[in-house]
């Protein structure tokens, strides 16, 4: 397993696997966002991402934004 880098102060969890476009999702939404897969089922007429998944815990940085750069 992989050394965490010292500039991560926190974990971010509610991370999802869904079981139709394979990839994360955050489960901490009022919804569980579009999902691209023609599998996924439709709920109120748009896909959504689904499946039993692990709670995944993503390391963060709330200090930098995703492009490395301060807020």
């Amino acid at each position: 397993m992989a050394d965490i880098p010292a500039e991560v102060n926190t974990f971010q969890r509610n991370w999802r696997f869904c079981v139709h476009c394979f990839g994360l999702w955050w489960n901490g939404a009022p919804t569980n966002g579009h999902c691209p897969s023609p599998n996924a089922p439709a709920v109120g007429g748009r896909r959504t991402h689904t499946g039993p998944s692990w709670d995944f815990y993503l390391p963060a940085d709330p200090d930098n934004n995703l492009d490395g750069n301060p807020h």
